[in-house]
């Protein structure tokens, strides 16, 4: 994989003389999640909002850029290490620790509805989904590394509502969600069990084996063992970490998916007269690439690029076979083989 990546770092190099390669930063795909916040001050085009403020005094619980645990940053790392050409938004939904996929609580509050004076059942949770659907987010993808736990899952209003957000959400982008990580025995688990998420387990490099976790459930996995991510340097002062689980293997594949989409609209992307390079074209100008976008940001079309990467091993998503020996290749070459690639899915 990593030749790859170094392969799409050039196109910072490149977009003086390569359209494709401009284009393709000038549109970074939105990438949205949902988790306990993350150190803002270690990425870069990053924004965020907190979900948690009403009655909390702690300034690491009320702001998403400063947190009191690493696991929110954790995956914000993992999505910018799979994607540089992406556009971060964190939702603070959580206040509390969130470790390996194990599962949270989600807070309930009580609110009045201005348009029915009725009192309605929300969550910060819900609420998160919603702001990231909104135009001020706009999310092509949406992220949620962890389950909630089992108590709330049993909950048939707030699970119902939740549902529906999701629901909503996923009409026009992608959403993934954590497994449990208590293999094959684990419980269903929500938001993972919804129909409109994408449920994503760990798995060794080697592929799924008796100790990958809830394999039965989750839709795909992806290697989730050992992983280096970086880390705020006022909890860790080495400003490095190791994680695992299914939470990570979930924002590798919010991190892949996002690497898709720009790789979509790189290999589709076509050099129209007169086009200024390095210039802020609108989407709409090259309607190749944004149509081809759009078929692949949805959920049952980014899941055949998904199953075309899984090789010989059903559900286990090898991102590295996408294309390979990319060392010699040049940029159209490799365009032109993304381009393949994509028509076959």
């Amino acid at each position: 994989m990593e030749p790859f990546l170094r392969f799409l770092s050039s196109f910072q190099s490149q977009q003086a003389t390569n359209k494709a390669c401009a284009y393709v930063i000038e549109h970074p795909i939105r990438v949205a999640i949902i988790d306990n916040g993350a150190a803002s001050y270690l990425f870069n085009d990053i924004d965020g909002k907190s979900f948690i403020e009403n009655g909390l005094e702690s300034l690491s619980q009320s702001h998403w850029h400063i947190v009191s645990n690493t696991h929110g940053t954790q995956m914000a790392s993992l999505v910018h290490q799979m994607n540089k050409f992406r556009r971060l938004f964190i939702a603070k939904a959580c206040p509390g620790p969130i470790n390996l996929g194990v599962t949270v609580d989600a807070v309930v509050e009580v609110r009045p509805s201005l348009a029915t004076q009725h009192v309605v059942l929300t969550t910060p949770i819900q609420q998160a989904i919603d702001w990231a659907c909104g135009e001020e987010v706009d999310a092509d993808i949406i992220s949620m590394s962890w389950t909630i736990s089992d108590l709330q899952a049993t909950d048939t209003t707030l699970h119902d509502k939740l549902n529906d957000a999701c629901a909503r959400a996923a009409e026009k982008r992608i959403i993934f969600c954590a497994t449990g990580d208590k293999g094959a025995t684990a419980l269903t688990r929500c938001p993972a069990e919804f129909y409109s998420t994408i449920a994503i387990a760990t798995t060794p490099m080697t592929g799924p084996g008796n100790n990958s976790a809830d394999m039965g459930h989750a839709q795909f996995a992806l290697p989730g063992d050992d992983l280096q991510v970086d880390a705020p340097t006022y909890l860790e002062p080495t400003g490095v970490e190791r994680t695992a689980g299914s939470s990570a293997a979930t924002a590798l594949a919010a991190g892949l998916a996002s690497l898709i989409l720009t790789c979509v609209r790189f290999a589709y992307y076509r050099e129209q007269p007169g086009a200024v390079i390095g210039g802020q074209n609108r989407k709409g100008d090259n309607e190749a690439a944004e149509k081809a976008f759009t078929h692949f940001r949805h959920q049952d079309n980014i899941k055949k690029v998904f199953n075309k990467l899984c090789k010989e091993q059903p559900k286990f998503v090898q991102p590295w076979t996408m294309v390979e020996n990319v060392e010699n290749l040049t940029h159209n070459e490799v365009k032109d083989r993304l381009y393949q690639f994509f028509r076959s899915c």
